[in-house]
């Protein structure tokens, strides 16, 4: 699989450094067939045995932002007119399909690296031997859950009462806004999934009806929220719950069939374009051609060239743009440097916003990760950077599930980027670190302060945890 990234990869190289010698189509179709033959080989050859993890739901997204729009050239919506008059020539089309193909490369470079030999994650995961070790991580997983279930419980009923009403009596929000109630119940909601996770693998549970006996107030919260931002049209706040809990599930717990896994991407999908179309009034509109499938990554497959001809003519970033999604990790500290006179960099989606609509404007258009790594960095710091990104997470994902090192804190953070990467290709890729972080400092000190390790709590246990 490496030699044949490298030699798509030189070959990329060359199309990129000729590209205004290729037709749009043409270039097209020869990254589409480079695109999806490294995208099964990579599926087949190391995730066969399991294809939920981030790898696949992400190539799924950034597949249709690169191709959204040879798909469907002759679309006739505003946004896709409008921001294609403002691109500067046809050539950065081409330029944008060459450096997306070239970015997913490099990325699976870093995948394929990380996984060394070939994974096979066909088989459940072992459950933990009994020893009073194992029984202390699962007493203390339990109490925790129980801990966090509560507080899940109360800022659901705020969200319910305060956020709810808003989302219904604008059709879910049309942007998917993320109100204050709803935040707060992604936090509990992550942390709740992780602990309860961990919690069935050390009580050994290896089938979706001992899941559910042991977990029923999670499963039943879980289906209750899930329908509630379904009906109410917030998309992406669904898949920022139901994925991490799904493919936790399925590395950790009980394995869910491929077969399942491709029902379940083809009932969602004709889902969220039915939802797209609801929450705008428009439902009477849709029809089942290619435009209302696509409709979505349409404006994502025109942002890259876009920031990419923005870059190449008034130059990169260098980073800059990201330094207050970084700082907000800290409440309140990105707001207090923005406040001190410092002027960074203006976020590729802002900027991207701007550019077409001007200062007032408020749009979901979202942007492209691709065209807002190149806008920060260029070609070389892109190449760097998705091969980093690509090691990164590879490594995460063989650490937990490959050498079952179940540290609350690496599935925190994989987590994270679950639940984000089926829009990680439409945004930023800053937009895990401030979720995954405090999701982390609230695990850390709920474990400490209310479990410490040397308390008369970690003596008395003793037993099996399947005896309770």
């Amino acid at each position: 699989m490496i030699t044949v990234l490298l030699i798509f990869f030189l070959a990329c190289l060359l199309m990129l450094y000729n590209y205004e010698s290729f037709g749009f189509t043409t270039a097209a179709i020869v990254s589409l067939v480079m695109y999806v033959y490294v995208f099964i080989g990579y599926m087949y050859r190391y995730r066969k045995g399991n294809l939920l993890c981030f790898e696949f739901f992400f190539s799924l997204s950034l597949l249709f932002c690169i191709f959204s729009f040879f798909i469907n050239q002759n679309n006739d919506s505003f946004v896709a007119q409008l921001v294609y008059n403002s691109i500067g020539n046809d050539a950065y089309l081409v330029k944008g399909l060459f450096v997306s193909l070239l970015m997913y490369i490099s990325l699976m470079m870093g995948f394929c690296l990380a996984n060394g030999k070939a994974v096979y994650v066909g088989m459940n995961v072992e459950g933990s031997q009994s020893s009073e070790g194992n029984m202390f991580q699962f007493k203390k997983f339990m109490f925790l859950s129980n801990i966090v279930a509560l507080c899940y419980t109360i800022i659901f009923i705020l969200f319910i009462i305060i956020d709810l009403p808003f989302y219904i009596n604008n059709r879910g929000a049309e942007n998917d806004v993320e109100t204050l109630w709803l935040g707060w119940l992604r936090f509990a909601q992550m942390l709740y999934t992780v602990l309860v996770i961990l919690k069935s693998h050390y009580m050994n549970i290896q089938s979706l009806r001992s899941f559910y006996i042991n977990n029923r107030y999670y499963c039943w919260t879980f289906v209750f929220l899930s329908v509630l931002l379904l009906l109410s049209g917030a998309r992406h706040m669904f898949t920022t719950i139901a994925l991490p809990m799904i493919t936790l599930f399925s590395l950790l717990i009980y394995r869910v069939k491929n077969i399942y896994v491709f029902i379940g991407i083809a009932f969602f999908g004709f889902l969220f374009v039915i939802i797209r179309y609801a929450r705008v009034g428009l439902l009477a509109e849709f029809d089942s051609d290619t435009s209302s499938f696509f409709n979505d990554f349409i404006p994502a497959s025109l942002a890259t060239p876009w920031l990419i001809e923005y870059a190449d003519t008034y130059g990169y970033t260098y980073g800059t743009n990201y330094v207050l999604s970084i700082l907000a990790i800290v409440p309140f500290l990105a707001g207090l440097v923005s406040q001190s006179g410092f002027m960074p960099a203006l976020s590729s989606g802002k900027l991207f916003t701007i550019s077409m609509y001007g200062e007032d404007f408020s749009s979901g258009l979202g942007t492209s990760m691709v065209g807002d790594v190149y806008y920060s960095f260029g070609l070389i710091g892109s190449i760097l950077f998705f091969f980093l990104f690509g090691f990164f997470i590879c490594k995460l994902y063989n650490s937990v599930v490959v050498k079952k090192n179940f540290s609350p804190y690496l599935l925190i953070i994989y987590s994270s980027l679950l639940s984000e990467s089926l829009f990680f290709p439409r945004g930023i890729w800053t937009m895990f670190i401030r979720m995954s972080a405090l999701v982390c400092i609230y695990y850390f000190l709920l474990s400490n302060l209310l479990v410490p390790n040397n308390s008369k709590f970690h003596k008395k246990v003793s037993g099996s945890p399947n005896d309770n």
